[in-house]
């Protein structure tokens, strides 16, 4: 009886079988793809997200919120006529905590040079990072 052997090309045809295609790519027309993680790197669901013009700018007008383009609305986008430097933002508040002087909840936001974007000169996918465990005590 031969013994088993196995190829480096099915192995690696196998491997590249196995990857599940990337959950944060660029939203075509979009000024920004905004994508939020768990803190393990995961996709994550945020309660809300948004893009905003930074307060101490002048032209802060509130909060608008982002467009979600997956089933799991992890993943956002800012509309296309957004120019110039904005912000971006997710918020999560996790399930009621067992101390009634604490919440789970976790927030994040990042400022985005959306002129740098347009002029290929940064990324246009800006990730966002929230904590499902993080607490807020009194």
């Amino acid at each position: 009886m031969r013994p088993f052997t196995f190829s480096l090309a099915a192995l690696l045809s196998f491997t590249a079988c196995d990857k599940e295609p990337p959950v944060c790519v660029e939203a075509e027309g979009a000024a920004a793809t905004v994508c939020v993680e768990d803190q393990h790197g995961a996709p994550f669901a945020p309660d809300a997200a948004y893009w905003f013009w930074p307060p101490d700018g002048g032209s802060y007008d509130g909060e608008h919120a982002l467009t979600c383009v997956d089933e799991g609305c992890t993943v956002f986008t800012v509309p296309s006529e957004v120019s110039g430097v904005f912000m971006v933002s997710a918020t999560w508040s996790g399930p009621i905590h067992h101390d009634p002087d604490c919440v789970y909840r976790s927030f994040a936001d990042a400022e985005v040079d959306g002129a740098a974007i347009a002029a290929g000169e940064a990324d246009p996918i800006v990730v966002l990072g929230l904590d499902s465990t993080a607490e807020i005590c009194e």
